[in-house]
């Protein structure tokens, strides 16, 4: 097949798409779901399970655009995901416990593998990171300030209720429990 022919059919498909889109949501217009290509990122399965706003490029159109892709990518247009973007995500919106889980393991991994100006990068993503508590939409869910957070209980050794007013620096049991208290320590200098 050659690059007409690739094109063509990756045109058809983000067409398809791009139809599907809009009616499924019932309202817009195809151009309303169309972005420059400097907007859009690179998917990447780490990012994905906390950063629900960002412009990503379709996984499923990847294989049928490859070559669309890599010329774009060649020429710096489609970009692999930022820290910077995934602060500008964070500064906007609130995330859920499950959110706040794979953030907070996004930044282990990022933390091992690379450990320079680790404590700059740490506070700022920590101050940018909002975390509610409770079923999101409700209205009456608690918000935590992760910038806040100082300290969270090892699911091992509590020895005090949990079911009643805890302080406000501490991590929520939820995303806590979830962790190597040495983890906690270790990449976030957070206290038992």
């Amino acid at each position: 097949m050659n690059a007409l022919n690739d094109a063509a059919d990756a045109g058809d498909i983000i067409h398809r798409g791009l139809h599907t889109t809009t009616n499924n949501q019932g309202t817009g217009t195809p151009s309303s779901v169309i972005k420059p290509a400097p907007n859009v990122r690179m998917p990447d399965p780490m990012f994905s399970t906390f950063l629900k706003e960002l412009l990503v490029f379709p996984e499923e159109l990847l294989e049928a655009s490859k070559s669309m892709v890599e010329a774009l990518r060649k020429k710096w247009m489609l970009k692999g995901i930022a820290f910077a973007d995934g602060l500008k995500e964070l500064c906007e919106r609130p995330l859920s416990d499950g959110e706040m889980v794979a953030c907070i393991q996004w930044w282990i991994n990022t933390s091992q593998q690379n450990p320079n100006r680790i404590d700059d990068v740490r506070r700022e993503m920590l101050s940018a990171t909002v975390l509610t508590v409770g079923s999101p939409g409700d209205g009456n869910e608690p918000i935590t300030l992760s910038g806040g957070i100082q300290t969270f209980l090892n699911a091992r050794n509590i020895f005090i209720p949990t079911d009643g007013p805890l302080p406000d620096h501490l991590l929520p049991m939820g995303v806590s429990r979830r962790f190597d208290p040495t983890q906690l320590q270790k990449y976030l200098q957070w206290r038992e």
